[in-house]
């Protein structure tokens, strides 16, 4: 919506986001409350004087100055309003009377300089509210493209970057930035999107002092301390115990999410990947001890003992093909040629009246009898035991010296050189990973039918 004139030096304007404000050209005032009411006109225009007078002696350009007054309450004999003064040379709102931090919500800050870096975030939040009227300096839109640009190497070789972005959702930043700057246009979105990235931007960098004494460089600066310092309770090291250290584990996890009381969003979202999957396994575990033995116990009823072997094997190999699980594929294959190559005569003559009495009762489906067709599955399934297991090669065995080296890396707080053996550890493990423990079930099963 393009901002409208309403007279008496009013504009009517719409930020992206759908609010409406009004801006007084004149008197450099902005505010939500409707001017259009003739009451609330009057009331801001008092205010706005009063404000003016006040500030005079800390700032003669005051009068100059953009401010926001909002009418918070009225009665017939009191009104009320909020506002606050910005500096755009500064950076930062200011007020022209005596303010209590606590009223404002203003806190955790140690010296006056954090202060105040805790109050820039402030300005371009109320730029983004207010950017119709707004036009940002060329200098502030190229140093934000810098510091994105430097965000995305900064995380792409520091497993500890105190970024905020991850290096692709810095590209894609880059793409939207550079973009508006491109067009040439300039334009309320632009200046809202260039100020809420700012204000993400200084947010972050007044948790992490950024500029002023005792930054932090690192995410993980002061964790080694800060887990020497932590020592379990009894009960704690008891259910380590009991737990196989699953419970320290998991806590010292978190304690690297959490380091001081900042948690990293990228990270985060990894490490909560990583439980869910876990969570699933276990899931897939639980009900392959408990559920698949008791169906597979009530179904196999159905079938004669001496096919079994040949359904358990088969079924394996189908549930392996369809979830990528190739190794163990090629194992109930080579199960279900032993079946087939071990049984000897009376296996195929056994399991051929079996078959022969199925197709005379008119049930199951037809198959022929003749050893051909014994001989035919055995080349087949060597044929394809022997394709399966070469794709698979050793990827296996190159995951598990990777991974083991990985958290040897972490423990000793070698922390990027972790980050990449894990990646290419995960990396493989995803290529040979899947529902195993389902076929795995059959495979026993299929090895008790046969013995």
């Amino acid at each position: 919506m393009k901002p409208k004139n309403i007279g008496d030096g009013w504009i009517e304007s719409t930020n992206p986001e759908g609010d409406r404000f009004f801006h007084h050209i004149q008197r450099h005032i902005v505010t939500q409350t409707n001017v259009q009411v003739l009451l609330s006109e009057q009331v801001l225009f008092r205010a706005h004087d009063h404000l003016i007078e006040l500030g005079r002696a800390r700032d003669p350009q005051i009068a100059e100055r953009e401010v926001y007054i909002h009418v918070a309450g009225e009665t017939p004999v009191d009104k009320r309003v909020e506002y606050y003064f910005i500096d755009n040379e500064a950076r930062h709102p200011f007020w022209v009377h005596g303010a209590k931090i606590q009223d404002l919500g203003i806190q955790g800050f140690e010296t006056l300089d954090h202060l105040r870096a805790s109050l820039v975030s402030e300005y371009w939040t109320h730029i983004e509210y207010f950017p119709a009227h707004q036009v940002l300096e060329r200098a502030s839109e190229n140093e934000l493209i810098s510091i994105f640009r430097y965000g995305c190497a900064d995380d792409m070789t520091s497993f500890g970057s105190t970024f905020p972005y991850g290096a692709q959702e810095s590209r894609e930043h880059l793409q939207t930035l550079e973009g508006f700057i491109a067009s040439g246009e300039f334009s309320a979105y632009r200046t809202a999107t260039f100020a809420r990235l700012w204000a993400s931007i200084t947010r972050v960098r007044h948790i992490n002092n950024y500029g002023l004494p005792g930054p932090r460089l690192d995410r993980n600066q002061g964790l080694v301390e800060f887990k020497k310092s932590q020592q379990p309770t009894l009960i704690l090291r008891i259910l380590d115990v009991l737990f196989l250290t699953l419970p320290r584990s998991k806590f010292d996890l978190i304690t690297e999410l959490w380091n001081g009381r900042v948690v990293f969003q990228r990270h985060w979202h990894t490490y909560f990947d990583d439980q869910r999957r876990e969570w699933l396994r276990l899931a897939v575990l639980v009900r392959v001890q408990f559920g698949t033995p008791i169906i597979l116990y009530f179904a196999n009823f159905a079938v004669s003992p001496e096919l079994r072997p040949i359904y358990a094997f088969r079924e394996a190999h189908k549930i392996h093909s369809r979830t990528g699980n190739k190794l163990r594929a090629a194992n109930a294959l080579d199960s279900l040629k032993r079946i087939y190559n071990g049984g000897g005569e009376g296996f195929e003559r056994s399991a051929g009246d079996v078959l022969l009495r199925r197709q005379s009762s008119g049930r199951g489906e037809p198959v022929e009898q003749s050893g051909t067709d014994y001989d035919t599955q055995l080349r087949n399934t060597f044929r394809e035991a022997h394709e399966i297991h070469s794709r698979i090669g050793v990827d296996l065995g190159s995951a598990n010296p990777l991974d083991g080296l990985g958290r040897i890396y972490d423990a000793q707080s070698r922390y990027q050189e972790a980050e990449i053996i894990l990646r290419e550890a995960h990396e493989i493990y995803s290529r040979i990973e899947n529902d195993m423990d389902t076929a795995n079930a059959l495979d026993s099963l299929g090895g008790i039918y046969d013995t």
